[in-house]
């Protein structure tokens, strides 16, 4: 199994077959849509959600093909599938392989992973160069945002190599953090004074990788770091500049955003409906999509209070966020906007 594998085999387990494949896609594409922030949050699969951005439709449908080929999918539906025995069992031994997992934050870093990436391979290069003395060299990137960057948090001509050696010391602590196989795919990444950067194709094949798994250890580094920069910025000051402005804001759709307006200003659903001629559905979707992003959101207009803590003891006793089971034990006039509302503001509220 590789991680491409991995990422769709844990996302489908966690729908069990309440979503279809394109659901996976949307999750790991990062796609902003209400359905999608909800689903990550929902099933527990922020961490993974932005984390394959170049992927195919094509792709995903090859690779689901090639999963039930392998049996560790069984199709249950039109484009929906279950992970089986032989499919955890895969999925467990590769996690076991690669716990660098565990490190993964797609949701908070899905927006300033690149940028910062490219910031800090750009800086390297171009430091390395002046503390070298040979300040003519092809640049790694031309994105004039990144060049703009770097050029501007350049050091000085004398403190040019005390900059160098911090910045490497704490590299060097940083590393010291990670697993040997994270420490290699990034550092062989950069590029120096008179070196080029590998390509994850062709660390892939040095390691006797697949791309995919290359590229787990490479966010999962990043994530790490930027984790760890921001609980020690003192520790760690070079190494967190590259991030520091880079702040993960509250992803809301446009639609959304208009309709939040409208509850600020004191109407009700139903006239928010229709004032903005869309159906009811649609706004109760922008109305959890709120509650996931905004934890001093009141849900008190659509949820009265007995309600809410009927919801939370049912999800307890049945150790799901599954609505369709939740629906079943719950009172006949408690609707599934209800307890979508109530599960967001739980997780936001709680990390449940």
């Amino acid at each position: 199994m590789n991680a491409q594998q991995a990422f769709i085999c844990i996302i489908i387990s966690a729908y069990e077959a309440d979503r279809s494949i394109y659901g996976v896609y949307h999750i790991v594409k990062g796609k902003k849509s209400s359905q999608t922030i909800q689903d990550a949050a929902l099933f527990s699969l922020l961490p993974y959600f932005g984390l394959l951005p170049a992927l195919t439709r094509a792709e995903l449908e090859q690779a689901v093909r090639e999963l039930h080929q392998l049996k560790w999918l069984e199709k249950v539906g039109e484009d929906r599938f279950v992970l089986t025995g032989q499919g955890q069992a895969a999925l467990d031994a590769f996690l076991q392989l690669h716990p660098v997992m565990k490190e993964l934050n797609g949701w908070e870093y899905h927006t300033l992973t690149e940028t910062a990436w490219l910031r800090l391979r750009l800086y390297i290069q171009s430091l390395t160069h002046l503390v070298a003395r040979t300040p003519s060299f092809y640049p790694l990137t031309h994105e004039p945002d990144i060049q703009r960057w770097v050029k501007n948090m350049l050091p000085p001509s004398d403190k040019r190599e005390t900059v160098h050696r911090e910045l490497y010391a704490e590299l060097v602590s940083f590393l010291k953090t990670c697993r040997q196989e994270q420490a290699f795919v990034f550092v062989h990444q950069l590029s120096g004074e008179k070196r080029a950067g590998m390509t994850k194709q062709q660390l892939a094949s040095a390691l006797g990788w697949h791309p995919s798994t290359v590229h787990l250890y490479h966010m999962a580094t990043l994530h790490q770091m930027f984790n760890t920069t921001a609980k020690q910025p003192e520790r760690y000051r070079r190494l967190a500049m590259f991030a520091a402005d880079l702040k993960q804001e509250v992803v809301l759709t446009a639609s959304t955003k208009q309709t939040m307006e409208l509850l600020a200003e004191g109407y009700s659903l139903e006239e928010i409906s229709r004032i903005r001629k869309l159906k009811q559905n649609t706004i109760e979707d922008h109305i959890v999509e709120i509650a996931w992003h905004h934890s001093a959101f009141s849900i008190r207009p659509f949820v009265r209070q007995e309600w809410e803590q009927q919801i939370i003891e049912v999800a307890e006793q049945l150790g799901t966020s599954r609505l369709r089971e939740l629906k079943d034990r719950l009172p006949q006039e408690v609707s599934y906007f209800m307890i979508r509302l109530v599960m967001a503001k739980r997780k936001v509220s709680h990390g449940a």
